[in-house]
Protein backbone atom coordinates (compact mmCIF):
# COMPACT_ATOMS: atom_id res chain seq x y z
CA UNK A 1 0.00 0.00 0.00
CA UNK A 2 1.15 3.66 -0.92
CA UNK A 3 1.35 5.35 2.46
CA UNK A 4 3.55 8.25 3.52
CA UNK A 5 3.85 9.09 7.14
CA UNK A 6 6.85 11.84 7.35
CA UNK A 7 8.24 14.36 9.39
CA UNK A 8 10.30 17.15 9.37
CA UNK A 9 11.04 21.06 8.75
CA UNK A 10 9.49 23.25 6.12
CA UNK A 11 11.92 24.43 4.02
CA UNK A 12 10.45 27.10 1.94
CA UNK A 13 6.26 28.73 2.01
CA UNK A 14 3.76 27.05 0.47
CA UNK A 15 3.38 28.10 -3.78
CA UNK A 16 -0.16 28.07 -4.22
CA UNK A 17 -1.36 28.58 -7.46
CA UNK A 18 -4.54 28.50 -9.27
CA UNK A 19 -5.10 26.25 -13.22
CA UNK A 20 -6.74 27.35 -15.89
CA UNK A 21 -9.61 25.09 -14.85
CA UNK A 22 -10.04 26.64 -11.37
CA UNK A 23 -8.57 23.99 -9.65
CA UNK A 24 -6.25 25.37 -6.95
CA UNK A 25 -2.89 23.33 -6.06
CA UNK A 26 -0.17 23.94 -3.48
CA UNK A 27 3.71 22.87 -3.93
CA UNK A 28 6.05 23.23 -0.96
CA UNK A 29 9.65 21.59 0.41
CA UNK A 30 9.91 19.55 3.66
CA UNK A 31 13.37 18.49 4.94
CA UNK A 32 13.84 15.92 7.19
CA UNK A 33 17.62 15.67 7.41
CA UNK A 34 20.08 17.97 7.06
CA UNK A 35 22.17 15.99 4.75
CA UNK A 36 19.96 15.11 2.15
CA UNK A 37 17.84 17.47 0.12
CA UNK A 38 14.55 18.40 0.63
CA UNK A 39 10.83 16.22 -0.20
CA UNK A 40 8.21 17.86 -2.80
CA UNK A 41 5.12 18.04 -0.62
CA UNK A 42 1.46 18.63 -3.30
CA UNK A 43 -1.83 19.59 -2.46
CA UNK A 44 -5.18 19.81 -4.85
CA UNK A 45 -7.96 21.23 -4.15
CA UNK A 46 -9.41 21.47 -0.88
CA UNK A 47 -6.14 20.07 0.35
CA UNK A 48 -4.29 23.11 -0.51
CA UNK A 49 -5.43 24.65 3.18
CA UNK A 50 -3.06 21.91 5.03
CA UNK A 51 0.50 23.08 3.82
CA UNK A 52 -0.90 27.35 3.39
CA UNK A 53 -1.37 27.52 7.40
CA UNK A 54 2.47 26.78 7.65
CA UNK A 55 5.14 28.70 7.16
CA UNK A 56 8.85 28.52 6.30
CA UNK A 57 10.78 26.75 9.56
CA UNK A 58 7.65 25.16 10.81
CA UNK A 59 8.05 21.08 12.18
CA UNK A 60 5.25 19.22 10.72
CA UNK A 61 4.11 15.93 9.89
CA UNK A 62 2.79 15.04 6.82
CA UNK A 63 0.55 11.94 6.15
CA UNK A 64 0.02 10.86 2.34
CA UNK A 65 1.04 8.66 -0.60
CA UNK A 66 4.08 8.79 -2.60
CA UNK A 67 3.22 10.39 -6.92
CA UNK A 68 4.52 11.60 -9.93
CA UNK A 69 3.89 15.52 -9.85
CA UNK A 70 1.81 16.22 -13.13
CA UNK A 71 3.10 19.16 -13.97
CA UNK A 72 7.00 18.63 -13.48
CA UNK A 73 6.75 15.23 -13.38
CA UNK A 74 9.25 14.36 -9.81
CA UNK A 75 8.80 12.32 -7.56
CA UNK A 76 6.85 14.05 -4.68
CA UNK A 77 4.26 13.54 -1.75
CA UNK A 78 0.41 13.90 -2.26
CA UNK A 79 -0.55 15.57 1.36
CA UNK A 80 -3.20 14.04 2.94
CA UNK A 81 -3.54 15.90 5.83
CA UNK A 82 -0.98 17.64 8.00
CA UNK A 83 -0.03 18.20 11.72
CA UNK A 84 1.38 20.20 13.70
CA UNK A 85 4.60 19.00 15.77
CA UNK A 86 5.11 22.54 17.83
CA UNK A 87 3.04 22.99 20.63
CA UNK A 88 0.20 25.37 20.61
CA UNK A 89 0.25 25.48 17.00
CA UNK A 90 -2.39 23.14 16.62
CA UNK A 91 -5.98 25.01 16.94
CA UNK A 92 -9.27 23.65 17.77
CA UNK A 93 -10.52 24.88 15.01
CA UNK A 94 -8.60 23.79 12.99
CA UNK A 95 -9.54 20.43 14.19
CA UNK A 96 -13.15 21.23 13.71
CA UNK A 97 -13.03 21.92 10.54
CA UNK A 98 -11.30 18.93 9.51
CA UNK A 99 -13.69 16.72 11.23
CA UNK A 100 -16.37 18.56 9.54
CA UNK A 101 -14.81 18.20 6.05
CA UNK A 102 -14.29 14.43 6.66
CA UNK A 103 -18.19 14.28 7.73
CA UNK A 104 -19.21 16.02 4.82
CA UNK A 105 -17.21 14.10 1.93
CA UNK A 106 -18.52 10.74 3.68
CA UNK A 107 -22.00 12.14 2.93
CA UNK A 108 -21.29 13.01 -0.16
CA UNK A 109 -20.08 9.44 -1.14
CA UNK A 110 -23.13 7.24 0.91
CA UNK A 111 -25.96 5.76 -1.14
CA UNK A 112 -29.05 4.33 0.33
CA UNK A 113 -30.26 1.81 -1.89
CA UNK A 114 -33.67 1.80 -3.55
CA UNK A 115 -35.38 -0.74 -2.00
CA UNK A 116 -38.52 -1.50 -0.30
CA UNK A 117 -36.14 -1.08 3.16
CA UNK A 118 -34.42 2.04 2.56
CA UNK A 119 -38.32 3.47 2.21
CA UNK A 120 -40.54 4.71 5.34
CA UNK A 121 -42.89 2.01 6.05
CA UNK A 122 -46.40 2.97 6.58
CA UNK A 123 -49.37 1.35 7.89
Amino acid sequence: MNEVKITGTLVSDADIRAREDGVHTATAHLSFNDKNGSVLLFCIDERVRHLERFKSGDYIRVFGRLVIHPQNFKASILVDRTESMDRGKDLPQDREAEEWNTARRFQANAKVANTRWATRARW
